[in-house]
């Protein structure tokens, strides 16, 4: 008998098979409109074309963001009132979330809708994302609007009712003016409603001041965190003790030591195969929380690090391949460091996604809030422009790329014209050539494919070059 190329999906990435998990996937695919033609073609092509999937940890990461796609059924199948839900809308410091998930348990759907659905559909199952296109032409967001995808795919999937509306939605302004704008539009044009958290932070720091050390914005940014938490667990109807924090606390600071581990180890060996599509993917979680929790990303995040260990305890010094550091690798859009790869050069860590040694100190404050507070005012997206220029420049010395390159956020007039401004900074500071590329990390079809291969090709063919001159001895 023929065997369900749906169930066969499931085999070809290592789930063990169970009638609760087929259930389980079957709704998925039906909640998402997912055919057997699109596994089929992920299966026989695109997955392995785009992905080392016999790589230790590589299939354990993506089965990892499949259980995403399929945790939110039960956001779908149960009564509102049996199940509360807390969507998360843009990148942010993941702690928080993980907090109120520890205490809420199964009583609550906490994560990133959004972001799993657009990382899924483009990275794992390499369907177009339908959502964007529905924004696009149903409500009237075109390209000119100069939305990101991941705003589009929010409207398509509202607009469309795809998901359930959420109980409360906690909205992080620090990173994203759009968000906030999106959630406006969504209401006003789909009749879509819920409860909303926006925690935001002042772009007011002087140009090199080091956010974390300001005393009064640590405390403001705690003060914000500790009330975003509060009014969150009385929406849904938990005590989100402080046990709890520091328990989400104590979990994100592992994971990020295991982040830079990995990083750490890539930029040791001559050849990785384990790269940048596979570093961002498994590092998203930083920003990103877990609906399904960190234990089964975290089990690709450790069989990735013993692989590349293993790798280094047998491998003799010699040639290695050019591997180029990024602001951020677009693994929605893989075939970009593919195109890469294929030319000799491997892409590498994402600043937005590693970490300097301040970031990996251990836990300092005497409550839960200024912890979360001081660890997001460590990160790159959270800091004025000249800090996180300093930043980037201590991730450059410490991993030793043999370039950097910037851009793939075409869509964003701030984040654009913000890395335009860093790239001389950060290489006149480093020494390491730097590139821009324009693009979209979200949403490929805003690529010219042909004119991004030519200016790949000069700009391996230039790291080659220069990686064999500075080579040879004089």
């Amino acid at each position: 008998m023929k065997k369900n190329v749906k169930i066969s999906f499931l085999e070809y990435l290592g789930f063990e098979e169970s009638k609760e998990l087929n259930d389980k996937w079957l709704q998925t695919t039906r909640m998402f409109g997912i055919k057997n033609s699109d596994l089929k073609k992920a299966m026989d092509e695109m997955l392995p074309k785009y992905w080392k999937m016999e790589t230790p940890g590589v299939k354990d990461m993506l089965r990892a963001y499949l259980m995403e796609l399929m945790d939110l059924t039960r956001v779908n199948e149960n009564n509102p009132d049996s199940i509360k839900s807390v969507y998360g809308v843009v990148p942010s410091i993941s702690t928080s979330y993980y907090a109120v998930r520890n205490a809420a348990g199964e009583s609550a759907y906490v994560g990133y809708p959004y972001l799993i659905i657009s990382t899924v559909f483009s990275s794992v199952l390499f369907m177009t994302n339908p959502f964007i296109g529905q924004a696009e032409n149903d409500a009237g967001i075109s390209c000119g609007c100069k939305h990101c995808g991941l705003n589009k795919t929010r409207i398509g999937l509202n607009c469309k009712s795809v998901i359930r509306n959420p109980d409360v939605v906690w909205s992080w302004g620090h990173t994203c003016d759009e968000a906030p704008k999106t959630d406006e539009f969504i209401e006003a044009n789909c009749n879509s409603n819920w409860k909303y958290i926006v925690t935001r932070l002042p772009h007011d720091t002087h140009f090199g001041e080091k956010d974390d050390e300001i005393e009064d914005r640590v405390e403001y940014v705690a003060a914000s965190i500790k009330d975003g938490i509060a009014e969150i667990g009385k929406i849904i109807g938990v005590n989100v003790k402080d046990e709890y924090i520091w328990q989400a606390i104590k979990q994100e600071k592992n994971f990020m030591k295991k982040i830079d581990r990995l990083n750490s180890l890539v930029s040791m060996v001559g050849r990785a195969d384990i790269t940048g599509n596979e570093i961002s993917l498994v590092s998203q979680p930083i920003h990103i929380p877990f609906s399904t929790g960190l234990e089964h990303i975290e089990l690709a995040l450790d069989k990735m690090i013993g692989h590349l260990e293993s790798i280094c305890k047998i491998e003799k010094e010699g040639k290695k391949r050019p591997k180029v550091g990024c602001y951020f690798v677009p693994f929605s859009v893989p075939w970009v460091a593919k195109m890469f790869e294929d030319k000799g050069v491997d892409l590498f860590f994402s600043t937005t996604l590693s970490m300097t040694d301040k970031q990996m100190e251990n836990i300092e404050a005497d409550n839960p809030y200024k912890q979360i507070a001081t660890d997001w005012l460590k990160m790159p997206l959270a800091v004025n422009g000249l800090n996180e220029v300093d930043m980037i420049c201590q991730k450059i010395r410490r991993y030793k790329p043999d370039a950097m390159v910037f851009g793939l956020f075409s869509f964003d007039r701030w984040q654009g014209a913000h890395q335009k401004l860093m790239v001389n900074m950060v290489e006149k500071e480093t020494g390491v050539p730097h590139f821009y590329i324009e693009g979209d990390i979200w949403d490929g079809k805003n690529f010219n494919s042909s004119n991004l291969e030519t200016r790949i090709d000069s700009l391996c063919d230039f790291l080659k070059m220069n990686k064999i001159i500075s080579e040879i001895e004089i």
